[in-house]
C-alpha cells in the first residue's frame, strides 16, 4: 500500500512518509537501505505477528508506521564515519501528531499511539542499562501498556534485513520485568488517594496534589506496594 502510494504519486499529500524516502541510516545497523526501507520491513514484521484485535492492531500499526518519523526532522547526521539519529524519538513528536491528526480526530488513538512513538527505543536502553523496578514502572506510566510498546519493539528489530534480531530483544525482557511488577498491560495505579489524606487529619487544599505525587513517585521507586506501607509512608512524610 506504501509502496503504491509512493509509485502514484500520491505520496506528496502524506509529507511525513514523503520525508522518510532517501533519509540515509548507517548501513552497520540498517542494511536494507534508508528511512522508508526500514518502516517497509517494519511494517511487515509487524503484520506477520498481527494479534486479531482489530483496536490493538491499530495502535500498535500506526505506532510503527511513524515510529521513526524523528529521523528526518534535522536529527540524522553523520558523526566519527558513522550515521546517527539522536534524539529522533522526541524529534517524532510534531510529525506524528500532524499525520495522525489528517487521518482521524479520535483522541483515544491519537493518545494511544503518541507515547508509543515516544518511547519505542526505551525497552532497549532499560535492558542494556539492566534497569530497576522503577524505571519499568515509570515507563508503564508513560505508555499505559508495555505490551503493546513491546510489539513495537519486536517489529522494529526484524526491519532489518538481512539482519536477524538477538534473542531475547528488549521488548521480551521489558514484558518480562513487567509481568513481576504486574504492568504488563495498565499503568501503575497511585495508591495512596485523597481519602488517605483526609484519614491522616489533613483538609482538602493545594498541598493535596504535592503530598500525593510524593506518594506516588515513592510508591514507583517502590518503598511500598500496598495500602499499610503506603500510609506508613505518608505518616513519615506528615512528620516532615
Amino acid at each position: 500500500g506504501l509502496e503504491f502510494l509512493r509509485a502514484c504519486g500520491w505520496i506528496k499529500f502524506f509529507p511525513e512518509l514523503q520525508k522518510l524516502i532517501g533519509c540515509p541510516q548507517d548501513p552497520q545497523w540498517h542494511p536494507e537501505g534508508d528511512v522508508w526501507a526500514h518502516t517497509l520491513h517494519c511494517l511487515d514484521a509487524f503484520a506477520e505477528r498481527r494479534v486479531g484485535d482489530d483496536w490493538e492492531d491499530l495502535v500498535v500499526g500506526l505506532a510503527v508506521l511513524c515510529h521513526d518519523f524523528g529521523k528526518p526532522a534535522k536529527t540524522t547526521h553523520e558523526a566519527d564515519g558513522h550515521i546517527r539519529s539522536l534524539g529522533h524519538e522526541a524529534a517524532g513528536e510534531e510529525p506524528t501528531l500532524t499525520f495522525l491528526a489528517r487521518l482521524t480526530s479520535h483522541k483515544d488513538l491519537i493518545e494511544s499511539v503518541m507515547p508509543l512513538v515516544l518511547n519505542h527505543m526505551r525497552p532497549r536502553e532499560l535492558m542494556l542499562g539492566k534497569a530497576g523496578d522503577s524505571a519499568v514502572r515509570r515507563l508503564a506510566r508513560k505508555v499505559g501498556r508495555i505490551d503493546r510498546l513491546a510489539r513495537v519493539d519486536e517489529a522494529d528489530r526484524w526491519g532489518r534485513p538481512p539482519l536477524t534480531p538477538d534473542e531475547p530483544g528488549g521488548g521480551q525482557w521489558l514484558l518480562e520485568q513487567a509481568a513481576k511488577l504486574e504492568v504488563t498491560r495498565q499503568a501503575p495505579k497511585p495508591i495512596i488517594l485523597g481519602r488517605h489524606l483526609i484519614a491522616a487529619g489533613l483538609n482538602p487544599g493545594p498541598r493535596f496534589k504535592e503530598i500525593l505525587n510524593a506518594c506516588f513517585e515513592a510508591q514507583l521507586d517502590g518503598k511500598f506496594a500496598e495500602v499499610e506501607g503506603g500510609e506508613k509512608f505518608l505518616a513519615g512524610l506528615l512528620k516532615k
